[in-house]
């Protein structure tokens, strides 16, 4: 599956769209354990017609914390006004109740 084309087709910042997406190509390949990460969002607005990661694998991909963190600041910027900011906040909120 081309992630790029299924992300395109949400109104979307295509600056941060495309830093998103050199963001996965530059992450891809990179960690064997981390975090398991939806590139194409499991959101009910963005794409949970894939958050099944068993019959979709290409749409996973294992990121570092700190990856993760800057993959999902980069959705919210790319996605402004969808679940994706809220799921920034809510990232960001859990990281400073662990401090």
């Amino acid at each position: 599956m081309n992630y790029s084309e299924i992300l395109k087709a949400k109104r979307h910042n295509e600056h941060y769209l495309k830093r998103y997406c050199k963001l996965i190509e530059l992450f891809k390949d990179l960690n064997s354990s981390g975090d398991v990460h939806h590139i194409c969002p499991k959101a009910k607005d963005m794409s949970p017609e894939y958050a099944d990661l068993a019959n979709n694998s290409w749409n996973k991909i294992i990121v570092t914390s700190r990856q993760h963190f800057i993959l999902h600041w980069v959705l919210a910027k790319a996605f402004p006004g969808t679940s994706q900011t809220l799921a920034f906040f809510y990232m960001t909120n859990m990281l400073k109740k662990r401090k």
